[in-house]
């Protein structure tokens, strides 16, 4: 026996592949097939619709029909070719609705009064599970507006966001594309889907959702990491945007190609690396960039560009900017980046000049630390500083550290002279935001359940946990009382580095 396509709880549609015969079961114990299947359902969320007639049939009596026989001549006249049947689920559970030819013809299969509702209480925590609305590869296809075609790609509808994102929000997808290879971005290209209002996420660790995303969610899952060329100045090495970034880094140690250990523990996938343009301790990306290969969603086309076409600035790139006129390179929301590239340089040296660092340096009584060692310090200093989000929510810093001018700087010292600050080689000033907001007595304080976090005033973290999250609208109103609280006090504008949805 195959089931096609099944779903309940929300009026999504699915599509029969052609050439299939479709197949109807009578459950005789609905409830415990749900409860049955539903662990197995959770670990293999790629097979979602490969289901097997092992898996239940001590349950129910399998009918196995062509379907001109099961639904009559009524759907021998009106379906010329399966393509164009698609089945919904009412929005109360308990109708399945077979729609011919765009909406001009129905038929439908009364389920029972409580059977949806029972579904759900079967499988306890239906919104982990998942599965309902997917559409297996070759199974089905995503329907724009009221037409549907036989792609390859996969689209998952309303898909639960909490667990990818680092604040833990609870949130949905109405429409969810998984980019796991190449293969699959090509499909993406050339499919008129790309120019539809989307939004492309990796690792949701730079981002607040503010409610359920309407427009697609394009998540980049793709993996792979490897050694790309090496002289006797360099290593080149390339990853693909799915990687987790501290991984990456760990990896590349392990390989004995130092260079990227200061940005260990920075949350997120390699992807996104470039676009933030990450730093800490004294390094930036930039500082270790060669180059990437992203797509155009907007033309379709591949691209590589080197780390002067990226426009790298503090926490910033080509990528965070729309183009003004055609001239532009501004690439936000039409650059999907696929893999990028490291230059380690063979002749490597500790940078340690960061405070936190030279303390740890001092501490340990290591006049000249090695690359594992400085990647073990950051990890130490982070974990002492910084929440981990698996265990309470958080982006990471909220905000960026502001730069002012010489003139700027000494005229808040003369009102504050306790003022952390740090001077840069153009001859600007760079202000601890932490310790400005720090200053203005945040620390500790909520809104909602969003808070500032005691042992670090640049984070804002979840303090309800994954049962009772924070909403976005909480951080954000939170973030904007912080900014407001320090341009009054100090005349300086904080900037939030994470992305608001």
């Amino acid at each position: 026996m195959q089931i096609v396509a099944l779903g309940t709880g929300y009026p999504d549609r699915f599509a029969l592949y052609g050439g299939l015969n479709f197949e109807l079961a009578v459950f005789d114990d609905a409830l415990n097939f749900f409860g049955v299947f539903a662990g197995d359902t959770v670990a293999h969320l790629h097979h979602l619709l490969d289901l097997v007639a092992a898996h239940f049939l001590h349950i129910a009596l399998v009918k196995k029909t062509h379907i001109h026989v099961a639904l009559g001549q009524f759907v021998a006249q009106d379906v010329v070719d399966l393509l164009q049947l698609k089945v919904a689920v009412a929005n109360q559970g308990d109708v399945f609705v077979f729609q011919f030819d765009g909406g001009r013809g129905a038929f439908e299969i009364e389920t029972g009064a409580n059977f949806f509702g029972g579904v759900v209480d079967g499988v306890f925590h239906f919104y982990q599970v998942g599965f309902a609305n997917s559409v297996k590869r070759g199974h089905g296809a995503y329907f724009r507006s009221s037409r549907c075609d036989n792609s390859h790609m996969i689209i998952e509808t309303n898909v639960p966001l909490q667990p990818h994102n680092s604040f833990g929000i609870a949130a949905r997808a109405e429409r969810l594309l998984r980019l796991r290879t190449m293969e699959d971005v090509q499909a993406l290209l050339a499919d008129p889907l790309r120019l539809e209002p989307h939004f492309i996420l990796g690792g949701g660790s730079n981002i607040v959702i503010t409610g359920d995303i309407k427009r697609l969610v394009i998540k980049v899952e793709l993996m792979g990491k490897q050694l790309v060329s090496e002289d006797d100045k360099a290593w080149v090495i390339q990853a693909a945007a799915g990687e987790n970034w501290h991984d990456f880094v760990a990896w590349t140690l392990a390989q004995g190609w130092p260079g990227l250990e200061n940005l260990a523990m920075i949350p997120g996938l390699v992807g996104a690396s470039p676009v933030q343009n990450i730093g800490a301790y004294g390094v930036e990306l930039q500082d270790r960039f060669e180059s990437l290969d992203a797509v155009d969603l907007l033309t379709g086309q591949h691209f590589t560009l080197d780390a002067a076409q990226c426009a790298f600035g503090y926490r910033d790139s080509v990528f965070k900017h729309a183009a003004a006129d055609s001239r532009d390179l501004g690439l936000l929301g039409r650059a999907l980046i696929t893999q990028v590239r490291f230059r380690l340089p063979k002749k490597w040296r500790a940078e340690i000049s960061y405070a936190d660092l030279e303390k740890k340096q001092t501490q340990k009584g290591i006049a000249q630390p090695t690359a594992q060692q400085v990647f073990d310090w950051v990890c130490e200093i982070r974990r002492a500083k910084l929440p981990d989000p698996a265990v309470i929510g958080n982006a990471g810093s909220f905000f960026k550290n502001p730069t002012v001018t010489a003139e700027q700087c000494q005229d808040i010292i003369a009102r504050e002279p306790r003022l952390v600050h740090y001077q840069l080689a153009d001859g600007r000033f760079k202000l601890a935001a932490a310790w400005l907001i720090d200053a203005c007595g945040w620390r500790g304080k909520s809104v909602g359940n969003a808070a500032v976090y005691e042992k670090q005033a640049l984070v804002i973290v979840n303090k309800g946990g994954w049962n009772q999250p924070c909403t976005g609208g909480e951080v954000v109103t939170l973030a904007q009382a912080i900014q407001t609280s320090v341009y009054e006090r100090f005349g300086i504008r904080l900037e939030h580095e994470p992305v608001v949805v």
